[in-house]
């Protein structure tokens, strides 16, 4: 199992260049207890760690794909936001 959140700093995968790195439908999971707010926030958190760890493990020209839904609470995630701030 890896996690994306510290691929980078791993024994292994952290030394090594890939060409593309995908993450199918990242998803933090629900937690009833918190607010709307604050669930997206878990899964940008989660999104935007992966976009600062894979970043370093891009080759030269290397690129970075994500699938997600792309409807209602999924869209305020602003993925392509977080893309733009790595």
């Amino acid at each position: 199992m890896v996690n994306a959140t510290t691929m980078a700093d791993d024994c292994i995968l952290g030394s090594m260049k890939f060409d593309r790195i995908v993450f199918n439908f990242p998803h933090a999971g629900f937690d009833k207890s918190l607010s709307r707010h604050q669930q997206i926030w878990q899964h940008q958190k989660l999104v935007f760690n992966f976009f600062m760890n894979a970043k370093r493990m891009l080759s030269d020209g290397g690129e970075i794909h994500v699938v997600h839904k792309c409807y209602g609470f999924f869209l305020e995630w602003n993925i392509v936001m977080l893309a733009a701030y790595n």
